[in-house]
């Protein structure tokens, strides 16, 4: 899903899509409509299978990352299962070493124990997997600043479940400087504000 990009995504995707093997074919599709929601209801639209994932484009997976977030969300019928993102630039700077541990202590750990009880708060868009028909009844994606935060708490209030694969291992770029790493997690702020007045306690 190209975002109304004005780089050379659609060059770059075009000539993996040729490189492709039949069985696996890239489709590009392009949003003009600015709006993260926007491109992923878009790619929603299009979606013929029961699961799917949402993959950022600044996100590397590991070799058997989809076989073993598809695994569990096909085993455990939920509908959404986050996967286990490690931070890919860990060592650029004083920031990213701190994401790294963030990453590693915080945020895993408690998708791990919220997992648990079939409640993961946050199935992030950058990797997860997701049951089609429960995200097409819950709406798809509202276009807020949390809009996987605001999905998620809509997919749990319809009574469906969500969960945590720690063994889905994928790699995301993440802010190198306090600058940029600010509005990410006031971002992340707003977005759970969002998820409970969207959907309060």
């Amino acid at each position: 899903m190209d975002n109304a990009s004005t780089d050379g995504t659609k060059r770059q995707i075009q000539a993996m899509a040729r490189l492709a093997p039949e069985n696996r074919p890239v489709r590009y599709l392009y949003c003009g409509q600015p709006g993260k929601a926007n491109a992923l209801n878009l790619g929603l639209s299009k979606v013929r299978t029961r699961h799917f994932l949402t993959v950022d484009a600044d996100t590397w997976l590991e070799g058997n990352a989809v076989q073993r977030i598809m695994n569990h969300i096909v085993g455990t019928r939920r509908g959404c299962v986050a996967g286990n993102l490690f931070v890919q630039n860990s060592t650029r700077s004083l920031t990213t070493r701190m994401q790294n541990y963030d990453y590693l202590l915080s945020i895993a750990a408690v998708k791990r124990f919220q997992g648990s009880y079939g409640a993961t708060l946050v199935a992030q868009g950058a990797f997860s997997a997701y049951n089609t028909c429960a995200v097409r009844r819950a709406g798809g994606w509202q276009q807020v600043m949390g809009e996987d935060i605001v999905l998620t708490y809509r997919l749990l209030e319809l009574g469906h479940s969500s969960g945590y694969e720690p063994a889905a291992v994928g790699y995301t770029k993440v802010p190198e400087t306090l600058g940029g790493l600010y509005p990410q997690r006031r971002r992340w702020a707003m977005g759970m504000l969002e998820g409970l007045r969207e959907v309060p306690p």
